[in-house]
């Protein structure tokens, strides 16, 4: 049923069980922010990327952090792509940003634990072993299976 066929005390209904799951999820999931691998977290949005985080701010209704891009994980077909393009360069680039994310609407999976957000459209994975392996097979040149190991393929 679509929401615009409920009738408002259904609404209503939804919109409570979703802030209820949302609580279930902080609770769950905040405390694994405290234990990151050297602050570091895998972010994809558009690009996939080991960023640092500073200024982590979690509450039971988001969290919150600035991400600062330390290397860019790609495919060599998009490492192409972006030479073709002349692009590449902008992309490894150092980058600072903020992202956001309400526990309510999140998409948790775990093994590893990776939390997507599909209305702000990034995905982060902040297992400490898991970022620290995909950081180690980065440094040895190995982005196709560091990809592959992200995506499930």
């Amino acid at each position: 049923m679509l929401l615009k066929d409920m009738s408002e005390e259904e609404q209503e209904e939804y919109w409570k069980n979703i802030k209820i799951k949302g609580r279930e999820k902080y609770i769950e999931y905040a405390p694994a922010f405290d234990n990151l691998y050297n602050n570091k977290i895998i972010y994809h949005e558009r690009f996939t990327r080991i960023v640092r985080l500073e200024d982590i701010e979690i509450t039971d209704e988001y969290f919150q952090a600035k991400a600062i891009q330390e290397k860019v994980i790609l495919s060599e077909h998009k490492r192409e792509r972006l030479i073709k393009n002349n692009t590449l360069e902008r992309v490894l680039q150092p980058k600072e940003w903020t992202f956001k994310g309400g526990w309510d609407l999140a998409n948790i999976s775990e093994k590893p634990l990776q939390i997507g957000m599909p209305y702000a459209n990034f995905v982060i994975w902040i297992e400490p072993d898991f970022v620290k392996y995909i950081e180690k097979l980065v440094e040895y040149g190995d982005d196709e299976d560091a990809l592959k190991i992200l995506w499930n393929r």
